[in-house]
């Protein structure tokens, strides 16, 4: 079954025209049959968009994506599932219906992470699915309250450095 994934996906990839089959195989060793890591080297490899991606495995795997800048996140869920395991992991634990908790995660195919979040809470793992970036920028805002600093916000402004004036400094008025 795990080849049978990695070949949905593969034939996802090239039958939308996102890569051709000889770059694609460059990432992969094709001795190796393991799926831990293959959504890590796809996008690690640059050779397709974090999007693109999202949007295969979505439509090859059925499996829903979801805006993750949209949702709220909710301490309750959070809750269930050691910070230290969703930093690890880059997931979100988004609701929970009976013995079933659904979570955001960007690599559906990391069964290590599902068989954590089953040992951990003890149910059934549904899965939604957004882009590592995503949900890593979620993560970030939910345990740090959204605040960025401030190289981070002046490299992503419009300002550069040297147009920045910073107000409060020196000896002031005499």
């Amino acid at each position: 079954m795990k080849s049978n994934i990695k070949e949905k996906i593969i034939a996802g990839l090239i039958g939308r025209g996102l890569v051709d089959e000889k770059r694609l195989m460059s990432v992969f060793d094709e001795k190796q049959d393991s799926m831990t890591g293959l959504v890590r080297k796809l996008t690690d490899s640059s050779i397709v968009s974090d999007k693109d991606l999202m949007i295969v495995l979505s439509q090859e795997l059925d499996i829903p994506p979801i805006d993750v800048t949209r949702v709220n996140i909710r301490n309750e869920m959070m809750g269930l599932v050691p910070e230290k395991i969703i930093q690890r992991h880059a997931v979100v634990p988004l609701a929970r219906v009976g013995e079933m908790i659904t979570v955001i995660m960007s690599d559906p195919t990391d069964v290590f992470a599902i068989d954590d979040l089953k040992t951990i809470t003890g149910c059934d793992i549904g899965l939604v699915l957004a882009t590592e970036k995503d949900i890593q920028k979620a993560l970030h805002a939910f345990y740090h309250g959204g605040d960025e600093d401030i190289s981070t916000i002046i490299d992503e402004g419009s300002e550069t450095a040297e147009d920045v004036e910073f107000v409060g400094q020196g000896s002031g008025p005499d």
